[in-house]
């Protein structure tokens, strides 16, 4: 839990070591900045604030080991004031130094393994061996085993060469004078015990799977039937919030510390020690019932939570449910059913095909958010759209923007809005991997139907709910119905809301 004199934590995510985006990011914070112009530590703006780094610290661009170091370095001189969320691109890391130690790399069986990676269909497995035929018979050697582990089962094509290129800017060295024997080491030395820069290995000691903040739950990816209350190993669920995210980032710890008792022993099966902990980061890990490899979404569009899972939330006092995981276009992606707000921040594929000096990082040079998250359940996103447009909005309270976060009928979700006099709302429809989005005034929004918008806030049963709540959720619903409706026609509609919660 926060510190009580915590006003207000800042939240970002799924920055997979993008450097540049990063930098972006700290010029826009309101919660962090770097202490001087040497760009090598950060420090808080304000006293009363916090940070949750919300997973998924590598793979994608050329600042690995800078920016995880950093993180570390912050959650270390300020322990009470940062949190470090698991993400699957952290928790895989553990697999390395088994995985690149020699007897495996050499294993004839694992190298012809077809049963690995399992939680890959079958039809799309590809063994180190098939990753040597692709590459013209290449010899088995640890930099090919590395490139193949990246690619084919960290879903990171091209890492090792931007680790290369990380490794020159830190040596301050061409690329050509960084070894494929260095980058291979890198790997190796990140999460093992026997090294003193194991910067990675760090960083899942000092992390958690889940954390709350006031009425505020922090998770990876999503919460599901499945997932809800269930912790590794256990067969309760639990029914306490608090209690079950103890048990939760008991068990991770459990997992760090056994990895760390034999890290290199195991290959690839699930006889290593840590398994559990690599298991939960992958597609279907832990039967499915993990916090860190699921997702909000439905097809690629948002979708309504669970009726269980706003039981659980509401019955615990959790009003919104923040995590990263799942890119949803160039900002944060809101979704409200009934008194949950669901923020999934994950902009990483923000600008498709968008190249840096460095190479394409699906970003562009310009995309950018944080979301600022109060003790009451209130938020706060502000930050810059892929064509540069400014975005800034509340949510809950007194000033929360009462259409950010609602669907339409036509099952577009009312995402963001733009700052400034002639303000905009950003509406989204996806769809798979495609994203149609489109904008809409206030005054369009407001000469809206109530029955323009989708709303799944009777999906809960009311015993579930305290009858304070329902008459809370009634007044709310009264309340927004009020704002765009007038007269008789207002009377009428507002009624019909106020039976759906009583």
């Amino acid at each position: 839990m926060a510190p009580p004199s915590i006003a207000v934590c800042g939240y970002l995510t799924d920055v997979e070591s993008n450097y540049d985006y990063f930098e972006r990011y700290l010029k826009i914070s309101k919660i962090l900045e770097w202490t001087d112009n040497s760009h090598t530590k950060l420090k808080f703006k304000r006293d009363d604030a916090m940070f949750v780094f919300g997973g998924d610290s590598q793979d994608k661009g050329i600042g690995d080991i800078r920016f995880t170091k950093l993180l570390v370095a912050l959650k270390t001189e300020y322990p009470t004031r940062v949190e470090l969320i698991i993400g699957n691109r952290d928790a895989n890391k553990l697999r390395l130094t088994s995985e690149l130690h020699e007897e495996c790399i050499h294993d004839a069986h694992v190298l012809t393994d077809t049963a690995f990676p399992y939680w890959l269909d079958e039809s799309k497995r590809v063994t180190p061996q098939m990753h040597l035929d692709k590459n013209e018979g290449a010899n088995n050697t640890s930099a090919m085993r590395l490139r193949y582990i990246l690619k084919e089962t960290m879903g990171a094509d091209g890492a090792f060469d931007r680790r290369r290129e990380e490794l020159a800017v830190i040596q301050k060295c061409s690329t050509t004078a960084v070894s494929d024997d260095q980058v291979v080491q890198s790997y190796k030395d990140e999460c093992d015990p026997a090294k003193d820069d194991n910067w990675m290995l760090q960083y899942l000691e000092l992390g958690k799977l889940a954390y709350v903040f006031g009425s505020n739950l922090f998770v990876h990816g999503a919460l599901t039937s499945t997932n809800v209350g269930t912790v590794p190993e256990k067969k309760k669920r639990f029914a306490k919030v608090k209690a079950w995210v103890r048990a939760l980032n008991s068990w991770a710890q459990s997992e760090v510390h056994a990895f760390r008792t034999d890290p290199y022993s195991g290959k690839t099966t699930n006889n290593r020690k840590g398994f559990g902990l690599m298991d939960y980061g992958v597609p279907g890990g832990n039967k499915g019932a993990t916090v860190v490899y699921n997702h909000f979404l439905c097809n690629g569009n948002g979708a309504h939570l669970p009726r269980d899972v706003q039981q659980f939330l509401i019955s615990n006092k959790i009003t919104t449910v923040v995590t990263g995981h799942q890119p949803h276009g160039d900002c944060p992606c809101v979704m409200r059913t009934g008194l949950i707000t669901v923020i999934t921040a994950d902009t990483s594929y923000s600008h498709m095909g968008a190249k840096s000096w460095w190479g394409v990082d699906n970003r562009g040079g310009t995309c950018v958010s944080e979301v600022l998250l109060y003790p009451d359940g209130s938020s706060e996103v502000h930050g810059v759209l892929a064509d540069s447009t400014k975005i800034a909005y509340k949510l809950g309270g007194g000033e929360g923007d009462k259409f950010v976060g609602r669907q339409l009928s036509n099952g577009c979700w009312v995402k963001a809005k733009t700052q400034g006099p002639n303000a905009e709302y950003i509406l989204c429809l996806g769809e798979g991997f495609k994203l149609t989005v489109s904008r809409a005034t206030e005054a369009e929004m407001l000469a809206l139907k109530l029955s323009d918008f989708m709303q799944k806030v009777d999906e809960v049963h009311p015993q579930a709910v305290s009858w304070v709540l329902i008459l809370a959720c009634a007044a709310a619903a009264a309340a927004i119905a009020y704002t765009h409706l007038d007269g008789e026609r207002y009377v009428a509609e507002a009624s019909l809301w106020v039976k759906r919660f009583l």
